[in-house]
């Protein structure tokens, strides 16, 4: 029997948090970047409450990527949703402290932000996911445009029932 390849198309991740010692439960969804899944991969994105739009700060031209094709996308099918703008590898900075300076491919913390600030993103988070620098303030910016995207909905429902961030 030959072996079968198997492609990830969809990760799901359940995770309790506690932001502002308040606890919430976040259902967190990775899908597949690859243009074979684009339409696909838009089925997801309903009924999201924020999303994360990633990006390797050592390398620009992922940054520009997310500028030419992650937002509008988001833009197009969910335009209403909030995303933040999240810069990975930080620890690659750490150990090159002049990566900005020695290499023209490395995207800075100034960049990230005003480019998050120039896509619309709700925010810029900047994160290691092998030190786990950041991942805090990404949880609180996480939970922090949910609860601003449910006061909206609500508040265009006059009514808000069942809110629940997920």
């Amino acid at each position: 029997m030959s072996p079968i390849n198997f492609i990830v198309f969809f990760l799901f991740l359940i995770a309790t948090v506690s932001v502002h010692g308040i606890p919430y439960h976040l259902n967190l969804f990775d899908t597949a970047g690859k243009e074979d899944f684009s339409k696909v991969r838009v089925m997801s994105y309903i009924n999201s409450d924020v999303f994360l739009v990633c990006f390797s700060i050592d390398d620009v031209k992922s940054l520009v990527h997310v500028q030419e094709s992650w937002v509008p996308e988001l833009r197009q099918h969910v335009p209403n949703t909030p995303f933040i703008l999240v810069g990975t590898k930080l620890d690659v900075r750490f150990q090159q402290p002049d990566i900005q300076v020695l290499d023209s491919s490395a995207v800075s913390p100034k960049q990230g932000k005003e480019v998050a600030s120039t896509v619309g993103a709700y925010s810029y988070v900047e994160v290691s996911s092998l030190s786990a620098d950041g991942v805090d303030d990404l949880i609180t910016e996480i939970v922090e445009a949910a609860k601003a995207n449910w006061e909206i909905k609500c508040a265009q429902k006059k009514k808000c029932p069942s809110c629940v961030i997920v």
